[in-house]
């Protein structure tokens, strides 16, 4: 008889769940494990599944779903669908920020709720020492402390690429070490996006990912993206324009690759 054993969140016991998996299905052959983890458990025969954002109709659906049993004078018929679009687009899709957003909703309303994300995720925050379980940075501040130090430093530089990042400007984000395999272990994490359609291709951070970690250096006293941008985007601008003053035929400078509008730097902060 086929079993179907179902274990969620196991990121945070990993070293646990993957001997008990295959131990497992080594002594049943008819169990089929669904686990849902933000890294593979790591066990043969796994088949990564990775889930992204809802499709546009399926996003919209669930936010008026969640409105509507949280205000009962919510009325999806009548609710004006493109900032219920556009609720949706600025956190990415992901239903649990959906959700998130459409508590909100009964605070704020549509319009101003939209205004207020536009602003900065922290409108979907507890209070205080609400529950944290399902707050927004929950996932991504777990991740992040599983990563090693270099790793966590090329994410917080990743975190001021707003427009995402080609792989020639990898070196230049992360000088030391192994830049490829760290980008990997972010991929995996999973916290940067690969987008592998385009040639070549490109990687980014959602901007759920970015906002989570600005609000925990924040909320932790640590250096905070926005204080970080400064420095990185003037330091990068100027390797840039190295490169391309450097860039002649027959020679190409290896700076040259990084180029200002690609990474995104355009959207970055830059007062001093």
């Amino acid at each position: 008889e086929h079993v179907l054993l179902v274990l969620d969140a196991c990121e945070h016991v990993l070293g646990t769940v993957g001997p008990l998996v295959a131990d497992l299905v080594a002594r049943c052959p008819e169990l089929r494990v669904l686990a849902t983890s933000r890294r593979r458990i790591g066990v043969a025969g796994e088949q990564v599944v990775r889930i992204g954002p809802l499709a546009e109709d399926d996003r919209v659906t669930l936010f008026c779903d969640r409105a509507a049993l949280l205000r009962d004078t919510f009325d999806a018929a009548s609710a004006p669908m493109d900032v219920v679009a556009d609720i949706c687009a600025l956190v990415d899709g992901l239903p649990l920020a959906v959700e998130l957003a459409a508590r909100r909703e009964a605070v704020f309303g549509l319009t101003h709720l939209r205004d207020r994300l536009a602003a900065g995720l922290d409108v979907l925050e507890p209070a205080g020492r609400g529950d944290r379980s399902t707050a927004i940075t929950a996932a991504v501040e777990w991740s992040y402390r599983l990563l090693d130090r270099d790793t966590q430093a090329l994410f917080d530089r990743l975190a001021v690429c707003l427009g995402g990042f080609p792989p020639d400007a990898l070196p230049h984000l992360c000088p030391t070490g192994n830049p490829e395999a760290r980008l990997a272990d972010l991929v995996e994490a999973p916290m940067v996006v690969p987008e592998l359609a385009t040639d070549p291709p490109r990687h980014r951070m959602l901007r759920i990912d970015r906002e989570a970690h600005r609000l925990l250096h924040r909320r932790r006293h640590r250096i905070g993206v926005r204080q970080y941008e400064p420095r990185h985007a003037v330091s990068e601008r100027r390797l840039a324009d190295t490169g391309r003053a450097a860039d002649q035929p027959g020679v190409r400078h290896p700076a040259a690759a990084v180029d200002v509008e690609q990474c995104g730097f355009r959207g970055c902060v830059t007062e001093q």
